[in-house]
């Protein structure tokens, strides 16, 4: 049996960040992510900590049912850097709008700093504008190439 490396572990755990929104399990949050752990920034239905993040988590579960492509992981040190290709569909309603069944592929960057074996610290970009012209809830006034996302499949 091989042994991970410090990196190689980081890596593994870094990857299951995304794991309660795929899952519907926050308490898989609780493994992974240090008590002191901060998230930058704090978005939409989150609060602050591991149980604001447990929130956003389980609220995207219950709207989206999403799957992360981590295409590339790089674990420099304590730091791992993910980008990943979300894709899914809308559970039901979304902004007031029935949109179940409706498809959204996107894109993210993690940035997350480990300690002691769990993640103290995370930094997000999140395609957010892509996805919601996707589903419709704003118009394309950058005229922006939104799905999918051909160099990235």
């Amino acid at each position: 049996m091989q042994l991970l490396t410090v990196q190689e572990t980081n890596a593994v755990v870094a990857t299951r960040h995304t794991e309660a929104m795929v899952t519907g399990n926050a308490a898989v949050l609780d493994d992974i992510l240090h008590p002191e752990w901060v998230n930058h920034p704090i978005q939409f239905n989150e609060g602050p900590g591991i149980e604001g993040f447990k929130r956003k988590s389980l609220w995207l579960h219950e709207h989206f049912d999403f799957q992360f492509d981590h295409q590339h992981v790089e674990s420099l040190g304590d730091f791992v850097l993910i980008r990943s290709l979300v894709s899914g569909t809308v559970r039901g309603e979304f902004a007031g709008v029935d949109l179940a069944g409706k498809p959204v592929v996107f894109t993210t960057l993690e940035y997350h700093r480990m300690a002691e074996g769990k993640i103290i610290e995370s930094w997000h970009l999140q395609d957010y504008y892509g996805m919601l012209v996707q589903l419709g809830a704003i118009p394309n006034i950058m005229n922006a190439q939104v799905n999918p996302y051909p160099g990235w499949e």
